[in-house]
C-alpha cells in the first residue's frame, strides 16, 4: 500500500534522526577511544581549565554554610576572568566517575550533541533536512573540530554554544518572534559565561539582522506597529541578556583590563592588522582548522552562494570574518588557532549550502554529497589514527621535526590546536611523586620546583597531585617567565630576579633536566637562569633520586639540606 505524504514525512523525520544519532555516537566512540588511549597530560591553558573544574566540583561537593548553586554563583565571580559554565558541566561526572583527565576530556560529548543539533537545525532553516544533515556531517570532521573535542579547552563549549544563539537568532526572524527572541537572550548570556570572547562571534550578525528589521520604517504608519513590536523583542531579549550577564561581566571587565596591563598594553586598543598575524590566520584556516579538501568545498561553495542565496552567505560570513579582523586587530596579543574555532560553524553551513543549492539531479546530488562523506571520512581517520598523517598534514609535522624537548609540546597536535591521536608515554608522574612523599616521611606540605622542562612534565605532575590530592605545590620556572618581558635588552629585570629567588629559598624539592634548553620565544636566556637557581643553590640541596625520562634526557631530584 502506497504510503501517505504525512507517512512519507514522518520516516524521512526518523531516518534523518537516525543518521544525526549515528554521527553523533561515531564521534562519541572515537572519542573515547582516543581520549582513553592518550598518556600526554594537559598543559598551559587546558590544565588552568581542568584545575578549576576540579576545585569547583570539590567545592560543590562540600558546602555546608550555603547552598551549592550560592557557592557556585560566587565561584564563578572569583573567576570572572574565565567563567565556569564549561568547568561545571564536567562535575556530574566527576560525581559518577572520578576525578581525571580522561572524565574531564568526555564531558565535551555535551557540547558535541549541542553542535551537531544546532548545525543541522540551521542547516535545515536555510536549505532542507538534507542539507542540515550534511552541515553537521562537515563541521563535525573538521580537523581543527574533532580535536579541539577530544581537549578540555573551553574554546569547543563556545563553538557549541555560538551555534546555538545563531540557530535561535535564525528563528527569532530579525527579532519579529517574541519567544525566540526571549531564548536567544538567554543562549547568548550562556554562550558568554562559556567562553568571554565568544561575544565577537555574536555581535555582526546581530547588527545584520537588526538592519533587516528596518527600523527606521517605524515613521511610517503602515509598518509602524510590526515594527515597534520587533523593537520591543529585541529590547526584551537584550534585557534578558543583560540582566543574566551584566553582574559577571562587571568583574570579567576589570579583569580583562588587568591582563591588557600585565601584557603591556595600558588599555585596550585597536593597532594596524599585522601581517604577520593575518597570515598566521589564513594558514591556519587553510592547513589546521579545515585543510585543502573543506577549505576547496568551502570556497566552491561560497562562490554559489553569491548568485544563488547572497544573503545567506553575507549573515554566515559575518559570523567568522567579523571576530577573525577583531582578533587580529585588538591588544592583548597572543591568538592562536582555537580562538576562532567557534566561528567555524557558519563555514561549513555554507559548505553545505554550496552543494544543496547546485541544480543537480537527486541521483547526482546523493553521489556528490557520498563523495564529499567519503573523503571527510577518509581524513578524519587519517588524522586520528595513521602515522602516514605525520607525512600529510603539515600541523602534525611539527612533532617529527623538533628536536627540543621544550618545543616539541607545543606542536598543534597536543596544545594550540587540540588532540589529533593518542600518544602512549609515560612521564613518571607516579614515581616521581612516590620519592618525594617517600623521601618525605609523612604527609607534610611539600613546595617543588621544576626547572628545564617540557611542559609537559609540570603537566603530568599537576594531574596526580590534583587526582589524589597530595599535599604537594608546584611551582615550574616557565610560570615565572610569562606576562611582560623579564628583560630590556640585556638588562634583565631585577624585580623578577627577587621573585625568582624568593621561590627558591622556600623549595623543599627541586627537579631539573641534566641538560637546560629554553623556547626561543621567552626572555630570559638559558645561561642566566642556569646561573641563579643552581649555581647560586648548590650547596644547598642534596640529589636524592634521578629518572630516565621518555624524551631521552634525565631527570635528576634534589631535596633542600639546608636553609638560607
Amino acid at each position: 500500500m502506497a504510503l501517505n505524504d504525512k507517512e512519507r514525512s514522518f520516516l524521512k523525520k526518523r531516518y534523518i534522526y537516525a543518521l544525526l544519532a549515528a554521527l553523533f555516537i561515531f564521534h562519541f566512540v572515537n572519542n573515547y577511544i582516543i581520549i582513553y588511549k592518550n598518556e600526554i597530560p594537559f598543559e598551559g591553558d587546558s590544565l588552568a581549565r581542568y584545575k578549576q573544574s576540579v576545585e569547583l566540583f570539590r567545592g560543590l561537593s562540600k558546602v555546608q554554610d550555603k547552598p551549592s548553586f550560592l557557592y557556585f554563583l560566587d565561584y564563578n565571580f572569583k573567576q570572572a576572568n574565565h567563567a565556569t559554565i564549561y568547568t561545571f558541566i564536567a562535575a556530574p561526572l566527576y560525581a559518577i566517575f572520578g576525578v581525571s583527565r580522561k572524565i574531564a576530556s568526555m564531558s565535551n560529548m555535551f557540547f558535541l550533541f549541542i553542535l551537531i543539533w544546532s548545525i543541522f537545525l540551521i542547516g535545515r532553516e536555510f536549505s532542507d533536512e538534507y542539507g542540515g544533515l550534511l552541515s553537521a556531517f562537515i563541521i563535525s570532521t573538521y580537523p581543527h573540530v574533532f580535536a579541539m573535542s577530544r581537549m578540555y579547552m573551553p574554546d569547543f563549549g563556545a563553538l557549541a554554544m555560538v551555534s546555538l544563539s545563531m540557530f535561535l537568532l535564525i528563528k527569532s526572524n530579525n527579532f519579529f518572534d517574541r519567544k525566540y527572541s526571549m531564548l536567544f537572550g538567554l543562549a547568548v548570556a550562556v554562550t558568554i559565561m562559556t567562553k568571554l570572547s565568544s561575544a565577537h562571534f555574536i555581535v555582526a550578525p546581530v547588527i545584520f539582522c537588526i538592519f533587516q528589521l528596518k527600523p527606521w520604517l517605524a515613521l511610517r504608519s503602515e509598518y509602524r506597529s510590526k515594527i515597534i513590536a520587533g523593537i520591543c523583542n529585541l529590547a526584551l531579549s537584550l534585557f534578558i541578556f543583560l540582566t543574566l550577564v551584566l553582574p559577571w561581566l562587571n568583574f570579567a571587565a576589570r579583569r580583562y583590563y588587568d591582563l591588557c596591563r600585565e601584557w603591556g598594553a595600558d588599555t585596550p586598543s585597536l593597532h594596524k592588522v599585522p601581517g604577520g598575524l593575518s597570515y598566521h590566520f589564513v594558514n591556519s584556516f587553510l592547513n589546521t582548522q579545515l585543510h585543502w579538501f573543506y577549505a576547496a568545498l568551502f570556497f566552491f561553495s561560497a562562490i554559489v552562494l553569491i548568485f544563488k542565496k547572497p544573503r545567506q552567505l553575507i549573515f554566515l560570513l559575518l559570523w567568522y570574518l567579523v571576530p577573525l579582523f577583531i582578533m587580529a586587530g585588538v591588544t592583548p596579543p597572543g591568538y592562536c588557532e582555537r580562538f576562532t574555532l567557534p566561528g567555524l560553524g557558519g563555514i561549513a553551513v555554507i559548505s553545505a549550502l554550496g552543494i544543496r543549492k547546485i541544480s543537480f539531479s537527486r541521483s547526482k546530488s546523493s553521489i556528490c554529497v557520498f563523495i564529499i562523506c567519503i573523503l571527510g571520512l577518509i581524513q578524519y581517520f587519517l588524522i586520528s589514527y595513521s602515522p602516514l598523517a605525520i607525512n600529510i598534514y603539515p600541523y602534525m609535522r611539527i612533532q617529527k621535526d623538533v628536536k627540543d624537548p621544550m618545543l616539541r609540546f607545543q606542536d598543534a597536535s597536543i596544545s594550540h590546536v587540540g588532540l589529533f591521536q593518542a600518544k602512549k608515554e609515560d612521564w613518571k608522574a607516579e614515581e616521581i611523586t612516590s620519592v618525594i612523599m617517600k623521601d618525605r616521611g609523612g604527609y607534610l606540605p611539600v613546595k617543588v620546583l621544576i626547572i628545564y622542562s617540557p611542559f609537559v612534565l609540570p603537566g603530568s605532575l599537576e594531574e596526580k597531585i590534583l587526582e589524589r590530592q597530595l599535599p604537594i605545590r608546584l611551582y615550574w620556572s616557565y610560570q615565572l617567565f610569562t606576562g611582560p618581558p623579564l628583560r630590556d635588552g640585556d638588562v634583565i629585570d631585577v624585580e623578577k630576579i627577587k621573585e625568582m629567588n624568593s621561590i627558591m629559598e622556600q623549595s623543599d624539592y627541586i627537579l631539573t633536566y641534566d641538560k637546560h634548553f629554553m623556547p626561543d620565544n621567552l626572555f630570559l636566556v638559558p645561561d642566566e637562569i642556569y646561573r641563579i637557581f643552581i649555581k647560586e643553590n648548590e650547596n644547598n640541596f642534596k640529589e636524592i633520586g634521578k629518572l630516565a625520562m621518555p624524551d631521552n634526557y634525565t631527570l635528576h631530584i634534589y631535596r633542600r639540606i639546608t636553609k638560607n
